[in-house]
């Protein structure tokens, strides 16, 4: 309540004067110039149907005016009033801002309706504000600074809680002042309010009567009786006209739960049935629950004192009461106890107030919630869910980004467990457990190495066990492993965009082990059964110390003992086939063929022409026209003899080999009963005995073989 002197004048006093006048000077609006008293003033501390703390509602005025021809939006005013000639002492009647200011369709008259401050702070964007705030600091701070950041100054006073750290919470895009100043509001047991001198006022609801006592039978003793009101002004039964009244009275509040959403177990004072819920909060996101069971334990102290019975009266107008003002009257049935929780005040000289309180006799559960649309930074919650058909256990740690969940049904029991930070993206555990068997999953994403998930299935026929990763660079990898009573079965994929799909697969069972690698169409695979081992592939590389087999299909070895026959094919259908001590060969060009074998003391060579290209050497060979040669290079042999004196010489003698050839004896050869020796041969010559002339008892040949005659 506003102590005037001459507060009596406003019911007493017949010349009232009101005054509008622009912070420019340029309007000044009088009883002249409003409209038949059209003047109305609107406050409201809370004007929904249930108290609801922490709320924050603007005051307006309305008034319609003539012969004022300036447009008065965004004009600040002030508003006063004069009663019978006081001009020492107006009374202030607030300041405000004109938001809207319409003429009338004929244009005779305007329509301005003007709002104080807090209009403007519940409209106001303060996400810059908050993100430029160093963090912690106390709740006095927070609220000392965002005052000074909407340009609205206090009037002093200490909060319940203005001792309580904050912190960075939220991270908001965009931040209305109205989300602010009703969280302070609210974590404080209070509303905000501007007074007629333009400050911030936090609220508080004084505790009306103590020791009051509802009805004459309930005294609890012929000498006690109710004490004076506290805080409250009566109304006279010549001030108020009328009064409208609930048959209830609105019970004191006897605990609080400080919560973060629906079902969160949170912080609780108190023990009762009429509980006040405060939910989504952002300045005790992430508090402790030491913290926040402080911080209820100060906010129940200050509401718990509240009741009043719902009434709305009809009174002569008084200014000087205020809005969280207590009233007490006495009606014909009754003794009302209640607050003024919002007011609206007509005319100019005949003024009149019309005085509202709502409310419910109990708590109905609605919450303040205020905070559903901004992005947490910080916040812990506990919510435990029960019906008939399960039990939900949720717990959430924003700041930290986990998340835990605890679902059971009558079917079985499911938790999962998440955290999710910019280091490391998204973490997440999930099990499930029935009767029929146990899930279990582990999931990280990253930007950086793509999504990771193991799973495993347990049940009572095997178990399954599953890990994948998908990312950009690698594309997707994913290792299956199959455990049952019949065998264990592995599989590996990776699929990427710029190469095939990549497999690799395992599987051992009583009866086999097979291995299977493939990339699109091309497959590698090993099986290894009790009878066999089966290789199959494109290509079969074998690397070992003594012996390799090439992806080309060439075999290097130092020994190699073979059963059965050996035959290599060329591209013409031509082969060499080796079996039982001989070697076959086919041509399939000159479509004729030979073969080398061993018989007995004889290698036996067949075929149209022999030729040899190196040195050949054999302990004996058998041409085909009946000559024999131990040094086996000639394969045929003509000469050409003549008479010298009394002897026939060799005078010439020809050689056909098909290979080069170093020393050798010809034997066997019978030139009249002479024996040729040859004693030097030459390296390389199709024709090796020419010109052959006597010297002495010697033959010496002019290609440099010489004959010894014996």
């Amino acid at each position: 309540m506003i102590e005037y002197k001459h507060e009596d004048l406003f019911r007493d006093g017949t010349d009232k004067q009101l005054s509008i006048v622009s912070a420019d000077g340029k309007v000044n609006i009088t009883n002249s110039e409003i409209h038949y008293e059209q003047f109305e003033l609107k406050e409201s501390l809370c004007s929904q149907s249930e108290l609801t703390f922490g709320a924050c509602e603007a005051s307006q005025i309305k008034f319609k005016i003539s012969n004022v021809f300036t447009s008065m939006v965004g004009m600040q005013i002030a508003v006063t009033t004069t009663l019978e000639g006081q001009k020492d002492a107006p009374f202030s009647l607030g300041k405000y801002r004109v938001v809207s200011d319409k003429p009338t369709a004929d244009r005779r008259y305007r329509n301005v309706t003007a709002y104080d401050a807090m209009y403007d702070i519940l409209n106001a964007e303060v996400s810059g504000w908050y993100k430029g705030l160093t963090f912690p600091m106390t709740l006095r701070q927070f609220r000392d600074s965002f005052c000074a950041f909407v340009g609205v100054n206090q009037e002093e006073i200490t909060l319940i809680n203005d001792d309580m750290t904050v912190e960075m919470t939220i991270d908001p895009g965009e931040l209305p002042g109205k989300t602010v100043i009703e969280a302070i509001c609210e974590i404080n047991g209070c509303f905000g309010h501007i007074t007629r001198a333009g400050k911030l006022r936090y609220v508080i609801l004084k505790q009306m009567i103590e020791g009051l006592y509802p009805a004459d039978d309930l005294y609890p003793a012929d000498d006690l009786y109710p004490a004076d009101p506290i805080g409250t002004a009566e109304l006279s039964r010549n001030t108020y006209i009328s009064c409208e009244y609930e048959d209830f009275i609105v019970q004191h509040i006897d605990k609080l739960q400080i919560r973060q959403e629906e079902n969160d177990i949170g912080a609780i004072s108190g023990i009762g049935d009429n509980g006040y819920v405060i939910e989504d909060n952002f300045l005790v996101y992430g508090k402790s629950a030491a913290d926040l069971q402080t911080i209820a334990d100060r906010v129940l102290s200050v509401i718990a004192g509240v009741w009043y019975r719902p009434a709305q009266i009809e009174a002569c107008g008084n200014p000087c009461l205020e809005v969280g003002d207590g009233l007490l009257l006495y009606t014909s049935q009754e003794t009302i106890y209640t607050y003024i929780l919002s007011r609206t005040l007509k005319g100019i000289q005949a003024i009149r107030d019309s005085y509202t309180a709502e409310g419910e006799e109990y708590r109905t559960g609605q919450v303040n919630g205020i905070m559903k649309s901004i992005i947490q930074l910080k916040g812990k919650s506990n919510v435990l869910t029960r019906t008939v058909e399960e039990m939900r256990l949720q717990m959430r740690d924003i700041e930290k980004g986990l998340s835990n969940d605890i679902q059971i049904t009558a079917s079985g029991l499911q938790a999962e467990i998440t955290r999710a930070s910019k280091a490391e993206e998204n973490l997440s555990n999930r099990i499930r457990v029935t009767a029929n068997g146990l899930d279990a999953e582990i999931k990280r994403a990253s930007e950086a190495e793509g999504t990771l998930s193991n799973s495993i299935k347990i049940t009572a026929e095997g178990l399954q066990a599953e890990i994948k990763r998908a990312s950009d660079q690698e594309g997707e990898l994913s290792t299956r492993i199959n455990a049952a009573a019949s065998g264990l079965e592995v599989e590996v994929n990776r699929a990427k965009g710029v190469e095939q799909k990549l497999s690799a697969q395992v599987k051992v069972h009583a009866e086999e082990i097979d291995l299977r690698v493939s990339k699109g169409d091309v497959s590698a695979q090993l099986s290894v059964e009790s009878d066999q081992v089966a290789i199959k592939g494109n290509r079969f590389v074998l690397e070992a110390d003594n012996c390799s087999i090439s992806a080309d299909g060439t075999i290097t070895a130092k020994n190699a003992v073979m059963n059965g026959s050996f035959k290599s094919v060329g591209a013409d259908g031509s082969y060499t086939e080796i079996s039982s001590g001989k070697i076959e060969f086919y041509n399939e060009v000159l479509k004729n063929s030979g073969y080398i074998q061993g018989v007995g003391d004889y290698l036996t060579i067949d075929a149209d022409m022999l030729r040899v290209t190196g040195s050949l050497f054999a302990s004996r060979i058998y041409a085909t026209n009946g000559a024999t040669w131990t040094s086996g290079y000639v394969k045929s042999i003509s000469t050409t003899t003549k008479s010298l004196g009394s002897r026939t010489v060799l005078t010439s003698a020809t050689l056909s080999v098909t290979k080069d050839y170093v020393k050798g004896t010809i034997t066997d050869v019978s030139l009249n009963t002479l024996t040729t020796s040859v004693a030097e041969a030459p390296s390389v010559v199709d024709s090796f005995v020419t010109g052959v002339t006597s010297t002495g008892g010697s033959l010496v040949t002019t290609s440099g073989i010489v004959t010894l005659m014996t």
